[in-house]
């Protein structure tokens, strides 16, 4: 009797996507495309035409994935994976390329007796070296420090221990237990439900949170709060949002993670413009230098505490991506509407410094843009692969590649997800196999085969 399709799910929705270098199993590292799905996990590089992607790996967790970060653990050159799921955070190792055994350590949110919590979508926080935290359900962060080797070589060891078939004991944690702090408004208001949670600055005894948030009414607000990691946990109980240094936005924003906030400040993407905060605690004052030339151009909020504003008439941006992260005087921002149109947006800046030496200025010289040929349609996110070559999701097409020409100022789309098929969960009669996993490598005849039962993989 032939097999029965049962049940097909929709393909895996995109949670996240970043590039990190992986070891393939050739002894040579690869940068690879990470995309987090709904519960699977797939890795893909650039085929050496540089016109499309090919399917390297998948690891899939059978578990509802919320967010999902690169962990570079002290002592190690090889990423690691930091993934929360339904009550969990899981690390996941990426060095074996044909095990199944890649879950390293699961972290629970939630201790015995304790009423259920989950982590909120997209709230995992990763700095590699101190810590990992999350958003809760009920309101808090919870932090998980790391437990410093007193050798750089006990996470490998970690390693070799978990995977080994006694791993439960002798296991060394990579993690000390974890610290919770509740996320609320003073005078003993309820807690705002929080947007995005991301760590901007770090240095020798303080991490620095960048928080952005909305109220009732869905204006939305941005504030920082710094975590002194010397100091004892346990002495705070609740770190307030009602802090001098909020700010409130008239518009829905979100922020774009800026790899040089850490001298600068947190760029907010809004549908009238971009916003600029800078970061107080390392350069306390930011002013504008092009005087009235440009009228888009302007200083919004208190004296005390500016963001610069770059508007656009009715540009309905959607979402961006930063092309030269490490460029300390000009940034350079792909932006695209929800129509489709693509810009190129460059941010010219100096830090000035004062008569000790430190930063204390931001001054913005330039802010100009211009609009590309060629269009993108209903993108939602958008990540630099090599040089001018991007990864694009959407959501009708799934996958795809583009490339920019930064002189001719043209975009060229070079490949989507037609040519590969989704991942798909297939639930069968007249077997005794629940689940059957079916990740597609190339044209809809060609793929990979993955099937679970009782906790083994074939």
């Amino acid at each position: 009797m032939p097999l029965v399709i049962k049940r097909l799910n929709r393909p895996n929705n995109f949670i996240e996507a970043f590039v990190i270098p992986v070891n393939l199993g050739n002894g040579a590292k690869e940068d690879c495309l990470v995309v987090g799905k709904r519960d699977v996990v797939e890795l893909y590089t650039l085929h050496e035409d540089l016109k499309s992607l090919v399917l390297r790996k998948t690891i899939p967790l059978f578990e509802l994935i919320l967010d999902i970060k690169p962990f570079l653990p002290i002592g190690c050159t090889d990423y690691w994976l930091a993934v929360s799921v339904d009550t969990d955070i899981l690390i996941l190792s990426l060095e074996d390329n044909n095990r199944f055994d890649i879950i390293m350590e699961r972290l629970p949110l939630n201790k015995e007796f304790e009423g259920a919590r989950n982590p909120e979508t997209r709230s995992l926080c990763v700095e590699s070296s101190k810590f990992l935290s999350t958003l809760t359900s009920d309101g808090s962060i919870v932090i998980y420090p790391v437990n410093r080797p007193k050798n750089l070589d006990n996470f490998e060891k970690a390693q070799d221990l978990q995977r080994s078939f006694n791993w439960t004991q002798g296991k060394v944690k990579l993690f000390k237990d974890p610290v919770s702090f509740t996320l609320s408004m003073s005078h003993g208001r309820t807690c705002l439900p929080v947007d995005c949670i991301d760590a901007v600055h770090e240095d020798n005894t303080h991490v620095t949170f960048s928080v952005l948030y909305h109220d009732e009414l869905y204006e939305y607000h941005h504030s920082y709060f710094t975590w002194d990691t010397e100091y004892c946990l346990e002495q705070f109980d609740e770190l307030d949002f009602e802090a001098n240094d909020g700010i409130r936005f008239r518009e829905k924003v979100s922020p774009i993670a800026l790899p040089f906030c850490i001298n600068m400040g947190t760029l907010f993407v809004g549908k009238s413009g971009l916003y600029l905060r800078n970061y107080k605690r390392v350069v306390p004052h930011i002013t504008i230098s092009v005087g009235n030339k440009d009228k888009d151009l302007s200083v919004i909020g208190l004296s005390h505490n500016p963001v610069v504003k770059k508007k656009y008439k009715k540009l309905e941006i959607s979402t961006a991506v930063v092309i030269n992260p490490n460029d300390v005087k000009c940034t350079r921002i792909i932006l695209i509407s929800k129509k489709g149109d693509v810009y190129l947006t460059e941010l010219k800046f100096h830090i000035a410094n004062d008569d000790s030496g430190y930063p204390d200025t931001i001054e913005v010289q330039s802010w100009t843009t211009h609009k590309l040929q060629g269009k993108l349609y209903n993108a939602q996110r958008v990540v630099k692969l090599k040089d001018n070559i991007f990864a694009v999701q959407s959501r009708q097409r799934g996958l795809g590649l583009f490339s920019i020409d930064m002189e001719q100022l043209r975009l060229t789309e070079l490949f989507n997800e037609k040519a590969l098929s989704a991942v798909l969960d297939i639930s069968m009669t007249n077997t005794t196999v629940p689940k059957i996993q079916a990740v597609g490598g190339g044209p809809v005849t060609e793929g990979i085969i993955s099937t679970w039962y009782k906790g083994f993989r074939k």
